[in-house]
């Protein structure tokens, strides 16, 4: 280290020497200012296992056992050991196929809800001891662990509290008891764990009574012998995204608001409470959201988010869902949204019934990891001259360690400059399109926005903006020749830092076309940069000799749209399958179309007419924000002529969340929208959830009408709620 260096590095230990010895939770109290807000919130630092669990930027969970061989989600407890009898199983293949995708660290699901161990338990029979299975000798958590070991993966577990096939289930100090002994079997005779993995899955147990989970002596088990595993989800260390479909928070905070009293959940009750739930909304830590919690006497706690979705629509392997892998694009989307938003990316890969991964996901897989590799293995930023231009203060630290691959170097200012901006020029004109940043998080999270922006003809332009930074924030941002660009701190708490910078280029990644129709029955079709498109209308998959999409295309009655897109530069990626098809079937034009009764609706944000206005983006919902209309909840639509109707399409709510999904439904047509005739009752929807796939049904009989009504008779949850992204009807 030069004199330089070492003189930056002194500063920076005087800076944050003090600070960085601050507890993980800090308490907000209802007279602090909004300074005193802003500085306790910059003041609360992650520990050592969550900078660690949050290095590992992309997970793997693996979904493995009785439920692939029974061909469900959630088993019963009932299920016969001798049923779990894996053909060709090999860890080292999983391992294997997850590091080819960029992946460091893998959780199994060593246990799932019917409670069938993965592990020869010598607490109960219904485990791999019981099966066929290598003739009663197999391991399958020693056989992971031993794969991960070889391949230097970091490992760990996910071992469900619900239990439906132990007795003792439901009463409660037994159970935890029961549960206690399991966990310290798997943590003694697996050291190394380095995550474990709760969901908080509850329900009642043959005696009639709902399990209480005792998470305070969970968790001080697993610190007494896995001192470095976080404790996941229903735990103090990590926390859940809120869905499992992939979707993150436009601004992602680590440091946020938590119930308590000031002590930490080893003895504090309600902070154990704030560990143990669900944590839902959009804004989680914004200046706003901290005010707010002052009032309350909230305190603060660095509670980093996984989101988690599957590879899969399903978390276990379901043959009907080997042509149902993710897209790249799709993938792509996610990881820029987690990795590149704050969060940890846990990718769900399940084995199927031989105990391998699938074929198709092996290839997805590679595809995902080579895409990253091309684009983040050259960081055009190398070489750069760069400087920090602060008023108001000075800046603390070198330019040099933003470039140097060492996260624990850093760039700061000194305390509340009046404005930041890092400067940096290139080397040689770059071409690129991803712009990568990265806070000391161990200093804390500070950044709250900033600008990104390009020089050009003598002027700055706006190239890409964001809120915070975090762990990593990569931006997207058009192709752009760069020489010259600068990032401005337009929000921060008391300092910015800045411990990592990256310029990139990331090749065209081809993915399925979007097909969207307007309200007049104009089909259009859209691909991603480096693409075009050709299309059929008689759902055969298009090819070189198909029409090429030029402009849109009339399709007032309806009908099926196929297309898929093709390359249009030599170097884009993702273009060696069918998967790079969509398609969508259309019913009537809504133009005409009108609302003429709907029982119940949440003020215009859940207006009905947005379940007609063929925006899949927008729904309808029943009333949720006040009170609750009890079900059945339907909608009546005035088509607008008279037509004769052959089918009908449910789609569900596109985003993260499932409230008012409908499972079951009745469709009810009539000529004067006042006497009403069933075509089509108790519609069941499979799968909708997970999938998220427009629901088409065919109806028994064409029907001629101008009216029809959907009603929903059953929902996700049982609540009394529904909602509809689209409806729309099927024409003769």
């Amino acid at each position: 280290m030069d004199d330089k260096r070492r003189h930056a590095t002194l500063w920076l230990l005087l800076l944050f020497g003090a600070q960085t010895a601050s507890a993980q939770d800090v308490v907000l109290s209802p007279g602090d200012s909004i300074e005193n807000v802003v500085a306790k919130a910059a003041s609360v630092r992650p520990t050592d296992r969550q900078v660690a669990w949050q290095s590992d930027e992309i997970s793997a969970f693996i979904h493995f056992g009785m439920n692939t061989f029974t061909d469900r989600e959630w088993g019963d407890g009932a299920e016969d050991p001798r049923w779990f009898n894996p053909t060709e199983l090999d860890c080292r293949q999983w391992v294997r196929a997850a590091k080819a995708a960029g992946i460091t660290r893998m959780i199994l699901t060593a246990k799932h809800h019917d409670g069938f161990c993965l592990w020869p338990s010598k607490h109960t029979d219904h485990c791999v001891r019981s099966s066929p299975w290598k003739n009663g000798k197999g391991d399958v958590v020693g056989d992971f662990v031993a794969a991960c070991r070889e391949e230097a993966m970091h490992f760990g577990i996910y071992i469900s509290p619900w239990d439906r096939h132990e007795p003792t289930y439901g009463d409660s100090p037994k159970y935890n008891q029961y549960f206690l002994n399991q966990l310290e079997e798997v943590l003694t005779a697996y050291p190394g764990i380095q995550e474990v993995w709760f969901d908080g899955a509850c329900a009642e147990g043959p005696n009639g009574k709902r399990q209480e989970y005792d998470w305070r002596a969970y968790w001080k088990l697993i610190r007494r012998l896995a001192p470095e595993a976080a404790i996941t989800v229903r735990g103090p260390d990590v926390r859940w995204c809120g869905n499992e479909a992939g979707h993150s928070r436009k601004s992602e905070w680590s440091v946020i608001p938590m119930p308590g009293d000031g002590a930490s959940w080893l003895s504090s009750d309600a902070a154990l409470a704030g560990f143990t739930r669900d944590i839902y909304g959009d804004d989680l830590g914004s200046r706003d959201v901290l005010m707010r919690s002052r009032l309350k006497g909230m305190r603060l706690a660095w509670y980093p988010a996984q989101v988690n979705t599957s590879i899969r629509p399903g978390w276990f392997y379901h043959e009907n869902e080997d042509d149902r892998v993710r897209s790249l694009q799709d993938l792509l989307n996610v990881y820029y949204g987690s990795v590149g938003g704050n969060a940890q990316f846990l990718l769900n890969i399940p084995p199927d019934r031989r105990g391998l991964v699938h074929e198709k996901d092996v290839a997805r897989l590679r595809q995902f990891g080579q895409t990253l590799q091309a684009t983040y293995s050259n960081n055009l930023a190398v070489g750069a001259e760069g400087r920090l231009e602060v008023i108001g203060g000075a800046p603390v630290g070198d330019v040099a360690a933003l470039l140097d691959g060492d996260s624990s170097t850093f760039l700061t200012t000194s305390d509340r400059p009046e404005s930041v901006e890092l400067v940096v020029e290139l080397s040689a004109p770059r071409r690129a399109n991803r712009l990568m940043l990265q806070e000391h998080i161990a200093s804390g999270q500070r950044v709250e926005a900033f600008e990104v922006e390009r020089y050009s003809d003598s002027k700055w332009l706006p190239l890409a903006e964001g809120a915070v930074i975090g762990r990593k924030r990569l931006l997207r941002f058009p192709d752009a020749t760069l020489s010259k660009f600068r990032v401005r701190f337009t929000g921060f708490r008391v300092r910015p830092t800045l411990a990592g910078l990256g310029l990139y280029l990331a090749p065209a990644a081809l993915a399925p076309p979007t097909i969207k129709r307007d309200l007049a029955g104009l089909v259009t079709i859209a691909t991603p940069e480096g693409a075009y498109a050709r299309y059929t209308l008689d759902g055969s998959i298009p090819t070189d000799g198909s029409s090429r999409y030029e402009g849109p295309i009339k399709m007032r009655r309806g009908g099926l749209v196929t297309a898929k897109a093709f390359p249009s530069t030599s170097d884009a990626v993702g273009g060696d399958s069918n998967d790079l098809v969509s398609q969508a079937e259309f019913g009537l034009a809504k133009a005409k179309w009108k609302v003429v009764d709907c029982d119940s609706q949440d003020g215009s944000e859940g207006a009905a007419g947005k379940a007609i206005d063929d925006d899949p983006t927008t729904f309808w919902h029943s009333r949720y924000r006040d009170q609750r209309d009890p079900m059945p909840h339907h909608l009546a639509i005035d088509l607008g002529e008279q037509v004769t109707i052959a089918g009908f399409i449910y789609a569900p709510r596109q985003d993260q969340w499932e409230g008012g999904i409908i499972l079951r439904a009745r469709f009810e047509v009539s000529e004067d929208g006042e006497t009403w005739m069933v075509a089509a009752d108790n519609v069941e929807f499979d799968n909708i959830v997970n999938s998220r796939q427009h629901q088409v049904v065919s109806l028994p009989t064409s029907v001629t009408s101008r009216y029809f009504r959907l009603t929903a008779l059953r929902t996700v949850g049982d609540e009394d709620l529904a909602s509809a992204a689209e409806v729309s009807v099927l024409i003769q």
